[in-house]
Order: C-alpha cells, then structure tokens, then sequence
C-alpha cells in the first residue's frame, strides 16, 4: 500500500498520529458505565465515592465507542489523562474498542492485576 500511495512508513506513521490527535475521547466511570448500560440504580449497588471522577476504575474509548482502544497510542491524551486523574494510573487494554484505566492510588499490586487479567480472558473472553 505504501508504495501504492507513494509514502514512507513515517508519512503513514506521521499522519496516523496527527489525525488521531483529532479524535474525541471519552472516559467514564467503570461503575457509571455498568449502571448505564444496564439500566441499574446505582445509588444501591455503588456509593457515591465510587462513582464519577471520585472512582478508581474508568473506561476510556471514544464517543462511538468503536476502536477506541487506539488511544493507548496517543501519548498527548494519555498525559492529559494523568493530569486529571492524579498522575499515575494502570492501562489495561480492554479490547479494540476500549482501555481500563486504574488510578495507581489503589495499591494494587501488579500481581493481582496481571491474575485479574488473566482470568477476566480466561473465563469471559472467547478464543476468536
């Protein structure tokens, strides 16, 4: 394709990243999310210090929520992210379409996380 289109690999590269850079992106409460999705009351199922920006666990993706997990490229979104959420947080891609961000403030060791990933994809995810 590049020598299709006439173009080194940094022009594609170059471009990807300029256009990504003018895409949306949207981060939400992990807890807000299931809420949403579901059609829960989340007043009962999770206090108010877990929800919204006050939570630990959020998804990022963009507004259509489809292929948003490029955004594990965009370095500018990602500290801009850190800024907001207090600095540091653990990325754990979720799938194309999304990332799990963890505020690091949670103590997790990485142990637990690498398990917690580990048997998420081997208990959910299917093999395809």
């Amino acid at each position: 394709m590049l020598k299709t289109w006439g173009i080194r690999k940094s022009d594609l590269r170059a471009a990807s990243k300029d256009n990504m850079k003018k895409q949306p992106y949207k981060l939400e409460n992990i807890f807000d999310l299931i809420i949403r999705i579901n059609g829960l009351d989340g007043e009962q199922l999770y206090p108010e210090e877990m929800r919204g920006e006050n939570g630990d666990v959020f998804v990022l993706s963009n507004p259509d929520r489809l292929y948003g997990g490029r955004l594990l490229y965009d370095i500018d979104k990602l500290s801009e992210l850190a800024d907001k959420l207090g600095k540091c947080f653990y990325i754990i891609p979720s799938s194309i379409h999304e990332l799990i961000l963890i505020r690091s403030k949670l103590d997790l060791e990485l142990d637990f996380i690498r398990q917690m990933v580990h048997e998420v994809n081997r208990t959910t995810v299917v093999p395809e």
